[in-house]
């Protein structure tokens, strides 16, 4: 899973880089820390299937993330969740 995020991500940008001579350095460095932290991700997805609490709270972690983050989408409240600032 890494192989594959960190091959787009630089065939991306290379490819922006010598066709529209772009590369915005600091995307492409937060990129680059989402396709590190992608084997993270694959291991919760993998372990999340099975039986026990481990399980459930390897599949409740993505679950969380997604109603956090979409909640103030159906509430009108402005987002300043963690992740996002995380992000910024």
């Amino acid at each position: 899973m890494f192989a594959f995020f960190a091959g787009m991500l630089l065939s991306y940008y290379v490819y922006s880089a010598w066709v529209f001579g772009f590369f915005p350095t600091h995307v492409f460095i937060r990129w680059g820390i989402i396709a590190a932290a992608s084997p993270i991700a694959a291991y919760l997805a993998w372990f999340g299937r099975g039986n026990g609490w481990i399980a459930a709270f390897c599949a409740a972690m993505p679950i969380g993330l997604l109603a956090a983050e979409g909640y103030p989408f159906f509430t009108g409240v402005p987002s300043h969740m963690f992740f996002r600032t995380c992000l910024v």
